[in-house]
């Protein structure tokens, strides 16, 4: 059965948000709220305690009501806003009848919800009392133990294992992809680097080693073939299987079984778990040894052995697996599996192709269909054999690989759980951007905000992926350069198909496509449809009962948002819509043609994307689509993407929309001034707005920022238009830059198109927080970075120009970095700057770490201080001029050694490194001070994202 409390979960999520912000909708049904509020806490403690776990039919009962009594009070609690909202934005009079009667309806049909939720708490305390009584409460971990042993049967087998006088001894190791190392393919890399990290006798400390990965990708292999190759190199060893069930005390004696060939049970029955560590500590003394612990789930366990194994400096080992990065954190560092190319006969290549993509990567079924094959191979004639067996073998392992991702989902903590499964929301082998994904989690209320703390559910939200990613739940596909964090990441397909699966257990969210149909009839409340591969939309369309959907998110063909239809269909359909998700493949699709009319009905929207382009007419249809959405109060994310290059013109009434985070993403964005209406009823300041970009800059807006109108902003972006910009007087041209102490949480500024400046430009020394700005098409000089590098704490500097904006006659082609300028700055990148010279002091950008250079070919070398810096570890250089290669050629000649990507390693041909910055190929240098130099002919990945 599935946890079936999600429901529950974000049910409670949503009433904590509604009470704290929204407490006024809620007059006079206020305390049935607060009751059954009350009530659903009472149902998650339940859950938590009995959720997944081997129950009577009482209890499972009792739990599917959990959920059914959650999504009633949500559709009752919705209906209720709507049709008060409703009658609010139409301006309707407020008929003594019918408002009567609207407000006795909804509070009876709450009084009967709130009945319904203690009549489950009193068969919930029943139950409770029940096991309290007969001592079930303490046989749930070994239903538990049991149930994880049945999900891993027959992935273990028993192995000999020898202490030092060589007598056998049984143990619960095994290898869990293979019985025989010889079938084992793609970690031989990997093995000898284990195999002389754990041998190595320089190192005498006692040395603990990590292999971590998901479920399924050989850890246990690995470790098992390793076990084999070292385990008589040292004086005993031990394999010893933890699991999810952990238990101390039987750890401790399986270690015991392993070492002493007179062990048995009865002699350790009443000896304490402190005396057995004293046990094993005594035997060990003096001893090296090597331990396995497979298959670690929690940081604790090598907490409560460690005092067990001692550290006499004579090279014992311990070698540990888990799934979770924490672990090797923890108590050692960690070695990442990575499957290399291995030889075969080429007439095998076909067939393993297959097997690779019907078992979708994953090496467990990889390993088991392989094997299948190999022990069948003669048995049957060739053709039908092969595509019969790969059909139906890669079912049966692929849900074995379920099986193992539904261990590492129930060993997630309850707040992980939904942010788990709302990862197969998107499509296979989707890129997911982080951005986009924690602002999803908080749309749908999986995150909630934190009292007191504007951007504390977005910190939540990395801290939550960044958990799962340690727990091999997620692949990271990109980083950001500045400090690591998580850009884009995706998830195996076999971890996205438990998603799927579970999340319709647990009524979470469906996800459809031609391979994966709708289930007709049901309720849904999350629809995902991946129309890509179908070119037809008879897959969803009308397929299900969109009357309590919260969230729909469309992958689409182009072709497929241009039917009117389709925009009926949704906009009718889905009046208690939260979340809206319309992506095309085709970018330069013409949004124009079929503009969302009606968009201003979804009144309970939260987070609106779309990608689009207008081809004609944009100015008038983006005015139009803004004043349209303007009055959808509960609107935190726009992202509609029309196109980069449009020209945003917003109505008065964005003034009212006070709950916005996030307007970002145009050419430039002008707001005009607060409607005086507006303004008279202190709607005159976007209070949680947190990134903006571009701003236009003009008279108007000019004072914005000194008028605090955006106080909790982030990010900001201003855009200066040159043919427009030539009006404003000086003040109002630098106002919105000077005045950043308006803005205290500013911690990136990007700046479009600003002139030059007299006099001279300052920031505020209040500025303390900026940790990133990013200067394109803009007036920069020596004087500017100078100005710059006062920042205490700017971390990031990126300069993307072109030549019309360098005044020669101000001789702006040579810059300067001064002594103590940029104390922090960690990643410098130049773009098309022009500049003809570069200059540095000693003491400048002393933690430079990243720099990037490309097409500026009229840099003619770099400063000499650069190759001097310790902290420099990166310098990627493309499209650069002859004389900047003729000068990295002589430095080769005199300090560097180089190797080419391309395979060419002879350090002594230096004079060859000219010809290969001239050709295509790559080159890295390796300076003196550890730093790499990467060298390439071609433009470099130019990241342009401003968020």
């Amino acid at each position: 059965m599935g946890n079936m409390m999600i429901p529950v979960v974000l049910l409670q999520n949503y009433l904590t948000k509604l009470l704290k912000d929204e407490a006024h909708l809620l007059s006079g049904v206020k305390g049935q709220v607060r009751s059954i509020q009350d009530d659903l806490q009472i149902m998650i403690s339940f859950g938590k305690d009995y959720v997944g776990k081997q129950n009577n039919d009482d209890t499972e009962k009792v739990l599917e009501q959990i959920t059914e009594v959650a999504l009633d009070v949500e559709d009752i609690i919705d209906t209720y806003l709507e049709r008060k909202l409703t009658i609010k934005q139409r301006w309707l009079p407020k008929n003594l009848l019918s408002n009567p009667l609207h407000f006795f309806s909804h509070v009876k049909a709450l009084s009967k919800a709130s009945r319904k939720t203690r009549s489950i708490n009193e068969d919930i305390k029943g139950i409770t009392d029940k096991y309290a009584a007969n001592g079930i409460e303490e046989s749930q971990s070994g239903a538990a133990d049991t149930e994880a042993k049945q999900l891993l049967g027959g992935r273990h087998r028993p192995v000999s294992i020898k202490d030092g006088s060589g007598e056998a001894q049984s143990s619960a190791a095994g290898a869990d992809d293979v019985d025989d190392d010889d079938d084992m393919v793609g970690f031989e890399d990997q093995t000898e680097s284990l195999v002389n990290r754990l041998t190595d006798r320089k190192n005498s400390q006692r040395d603990v080693v990590s292999i971590i990965g998901m479920g399924g990708l050989g850890k246990t292999t690995l470790a098992n073939k390793i076990f084999t190759l070292v385990k008589d190199r040292f004086d005993c060893y031990a394999w010893v299987h933890v699991s999810q069930a952990y238990q101390k005390r039987r750890l401790f004696l399986d270690m015991l079984k392993c070492f002493g060939s007179n062990f048995s049970d009865e002699i350790y029955s009443n000896k304490s778990d402190e005396d057995l560590v004293v046990e094993i500590r005594d035997y060990l003394r003096g001893k090296r040894y090597f331990v396995v612990m497979d298959d670690v789930w929690e940081t604790q366990v090598w907490d409560e052995v460690k005092a067990a194994l001692p550290d006499d400096e004579n090279g014992s080992r311990i070698l540990i697996t888990g799934r979770h990065k924490d672990i090797a954190s923890h108590a050692s560092s960690s070695v990442a599996l990575v499957r290399t190319k291995s030889d075969f006969p080429s007439n095998f290549e076909n067939l393993g192709k297959q097997v690779v993509e019907r078992c979708k990567g994953l090496p467990l079924s990889i390993t088991e269909l392989g094997m299948a094959l190999a022990n069948k191979w003669n048995s049957y004639p060739r053709s039908d054999f092969i595509d019969f067996l790969v059909d139906e073998y890669s079912k049966h392992t692929l849900n074995r690989c379920l099986d193992s991702v539904a261990l590492s989902y129930n060993n997630l903590p309850y707040h992980l759980k939904p942010c788990f499964l709302y990862l197969g929301v998107f499509p296979e082998d989707f890129e997911i951007k982080t951005k986009m994904l924690t602002e999803l989690w908080i749309a749908e209320g999986i995150i909630v905000q934190h009292t007191g703390n504007t951007n504390g559910a977005y910190v939540a939200a990395e801290f939550y992926l960044e958990e799962l990613i340690n727990r091999s739940l997620i692949q990271v596909v990109s980083r950001r350069d500045l400090n690591g964090s998580v850009k884009s990441c995706r998830v195996h397909s076999s971890v996205r198909d438990f998603c799927i699966k579970q999340s319709l257990q647990e009524k979470f969210f469906e996800f459809q496509s031609m391979d994966n149909p709708s289930s007709r009839g049901k309720i849904i409340r999350r629809h995902s449809v991946d129309s890509k591969t179908n070119p037809y939309y008879c897959v969803f369309w009308n397929a299900c009962d969109t009357s309590s959907a919260r969230s729909f998110l469309l992958f689409s063909s182009a072709f497929l948002l241009g039917e009117i239809s389709m925009w009926e269909w949704l906009l009718e359909g889905f009046k208690f819509i939260r979340v809206l998700v319309m992506l095309s493949d085709n970018t330069r699709y013409d949004l124009g043609i079929s503009f969302p009319k009606g968009i201003q009905n979804l009144i309970f929207l939260r987070y609106l994307k779309m990608t689009g382009f207008i081809t004609k007419d944009h100015e008038r249809l983006c005015y139009q689509f803004f004043d349209s959405i303007c009055n959808l109060q509960f609107l935190e994310t726009i992202d509609v993407q029309f196109d980069r290059e449009v020209e945003v013109s917003l109505p008065g009434s964005i003034w009212k929309m006070t709950k916005l985070r996030h307007l970002s993403g145009y050419k430039s964005i002008k707001l005009p001034k607060p409607p005086r209406q507006l303004v008279e009823k202190g709607m005159n300041k976007l209070c949680n707005l947190q990134a903006l970009a571009h701003l236009y800059v003009d008279g108007t807006s000019a004072g914005f920022i000194v008028e605090s109108k955006f106080p909790n902003l982030t990010y900001l972006g201003l855009y200066y238009k040159r043919d427009e910009s030539d009006g404003l007087n000086e003040s109002e041209m630098t106002q919105p830059v000077v005045s950043l102490e308006k803005l205290p949480y500013l911690q990136r500024l990007s700046i479009v198109g600003f002139e030059k400046y007299e006099p001279r430009l300052e920031f505020s020394a209040s500025s303390t927080l900026l940790t990133q700005v990013k200067l394109k098409k803009s007036f920069v000089d020596s004087n500017l970075l100078s100005i710059l590098g006062k920042l205490p704490n700017l971390h990031a500097l990126k300069i993307k120009l072109d030549k019309s904006y360098i005044d020669n006659e101000l001789d702006v082609g040579v810059i300067r970095i001064v002594e103590g300028g940029f104390p922090q700055l960690r990643v410098f990148k130049l773009i098309r700057c022009g500049f003809k010279k570069w200059e540095m002091d000693e003491g400048a950008m002393p933690k430079l770490q990243y720099l990037v250079m490309i097409k500026n070919e009229e840099i003619e070398a770099l400063p000499d201080q650069l190759w001097c810096m310790e902290g420099l570890r990166r310098v990627e250089l493309s499209s650069m001029s002859r004389r900047l290669t003729y000068s990295l050629s002589h430095l080769a000649e005199e300090k560097v050694k180089y190797q080419t990507l391309a395979g060419n390693d002879d350090d002594d041909d230096v004079n060859s490194l000219s010809r290969y910055l001239k050709g295509k190929t790559v080159t890295k240098l390796i300076m003196k001070n550890r730093c790499q130099v990467l060298v390439d002919d071609t433009p470099l990945y130019d990241d342009d994202d401003d968020e």
